[in-house]
């Protein structure tokens, strides 16, 4: 799959305005129109992993919410599909980095899941200060 079928399949199924930004080789920054509570955006990136193309926030949200990272928060990750399956949400516990596998043809399905869980924990973390 090219990126720009990616990019394409972003724009219809979550907003025309998402653009892409190359930030490394192979790794590009999604732009996106979306906010945090606090009217930060969140920091979304796509890169191809062994083939296959991978969503991550690059850990940039337990860095942003530093403390407020707590069970109420990881919740919002168990509350999708089982690690074990295709499509999970998937936290790595010694960099705090968010990351979703793709599947093919699923990609603005995937980001728009993934974008509605960055904002989740968003509001969960505000209800637990």
């Amino acid at each position: 799959m090219t990126l720009d079928t990616i990019l394409q399949n972003f724009q219809s199924k979550v907003s025309s305005q998402i653009r892409l930004e190359p930030v490394a080789d192979g790794c590009y920054r999604i732009l996106t129109p979306f906010q945090f509570s606090d009217g930060d955006h969140p920091v979304i990136t796509v890169r191809s992993d062994a083939g296959r193309w991978a969503l991550s926030d690059e850990g940039h949200t337990a860095v942003r919410l530093g403390d407020r990272l707590d069970e109420r928060v990881q919740s919002v990750i168990r509350q999708q599909p089982d690690a074990s399956t295709s499509g999970a949400i998937t936290l790595a516990s010694d960099t705090g980095e968010l990351t979703l596998v793709m599947e093919s043809g699923r990609y603005g399905d995937a980001l728009n899941r993934f974008i509605q869980a960055l904002l989740r924990i968003d509001g969960a973390a505000l209800e637990s200060t």
